[in-house]
């Protein structure tokens, strides 16, 4: 069982559904990584609507269309900073 710290870093990335690192999914690679680096957890989350920076739109609706669903990889852990 890994202690986690009272402070730590959170880290999360914007990513497409089909996005590829070395022919694997990036968001597996990345949880994947995260785990042989000892960080303290990473969760993988389907983004069903938001917007960025520039207020365009994004939906599960209009993206289900192109299959290319966001992907939010969320890192936890201490040893980040």
């Amino acid at each position: 069982m890994v202690v986690l710290p009272e402070e730590g870093y959170l880290l999360r990335i914007f990513i497409g559904e089909s996005d590829k690192h070395e022919g694997k999914l990036l968001y597996e690679w990345l949880v994947l990584r995260a785990r042989e680096l000892g960080l303290a957890g990473a969760t993988v989350l389907r983004g069903m609507m938001g917007f960025g920076a520039h207020s365009r739109l994004h939906t599960f609706k209009i993206e289900r269309l192109s299959e290319d669903f966001r992907k939010y990889p969320k890192v936890e852990s201490s040893l980040l900073g």
